[in-house]
């Protein structure tokens, strides 16, 4: 059963992030607009959030914001639902973390965000091999409070980084998706995904380090060595 808990804006402002959370009642969902403004605040079920999800991404397409892929993706994958876009809070904590200037206390929350996702696999194992990873997905006022800190730290970060978060958090769906499908590791196939999602490899300067960057940061998620 889904319930609707709050409305905190017109309900004619579009809904920009989605972020995903628990409590004692079920999976909750928060709607944010672009600047951060709290829409709306619905509960589904854990059984009845794949279909929440399947609705959204046909009707009013959204950017999911959760703790970690690599523990809420795969139930929605066995259901047949995949979501285009997302912001993956372990990840882009990682990245936070090793910036000047970032939040002093973010160190005393690695416990919770800056934990080990799907492990890489030894070459030649298939994806399907590896145990998903196990452990409790975050609590919805817990998610919502480091998301609103990730925000800001990325509204003061130097230009590009929000590429860099976005291609992380890709690389992380990507990741699932291709561990539940059991592909196998394939160096030449991996670059043309690559390819495929950040462009071709440019060839000079700045640019061609940053882009390298981005490579090694998806390779790394999508478990296939870049």
């Amino acid at each position: 059963m889904r319930v609707s808990d709050a409305t905190s804006a017109e309900p004619t402002t579009t809904t920009v992030w989605s972020v995903v959370g628990d409590d004692d009642r079920g999976v909750v969902v928060v709607d944010l607009d672009a600047d951060g403004r709290e829409l709306s605040r619905s509960v589904v079920a854990p059984e009845e959030f794949p279909s929440h999800v399947r609705e959204r991404e046909r009707s009013a397409p959204t950017r999911w914001v959760w703790h970690d892929s690599s523990r809420r993706y795969p139930a929605l994958l066995a259901a047949g639902v995949r979501v285009a876009r997302c912001h993956d809070l372990r990840l882009v904590h990682r990245i936070l973390l090793g910036l000047e200037g970032t939040d002093p206390t973010a160190r005393q929350r690695d416990d919770v965000w800056a934990g080990e996702g799907v492990p890489a696999p030894d070459a030649g194992q298939a994806l399907f091999d590896l145990v998903a990873p196990t452990g409790s997905t975050a609590a919805i006022e817990e998610t919502l409070a480091e998301f609103a800190r990730q925000r800001d730290a990325l509204g003061r970060a130097r230009a590009g980084l929000h590429l860099l978060v976005a291609a992380e958090s890709a690389g992380a769906l990507l990741a699932v998706e291709m561990h539940t499908a059991g592909l196998p590791w394939d160096a030449r196939a991996h670059e043309e995904v690559l390819d495929a999602e950040l462009g071709a490899r440019p060839t000079e300067g700045r640019v061609r380090r940053g882009w390298r960057r981005w490579r090694v940061a998806c390779g790394r998620n999508w478990m296939i060595p870049a």
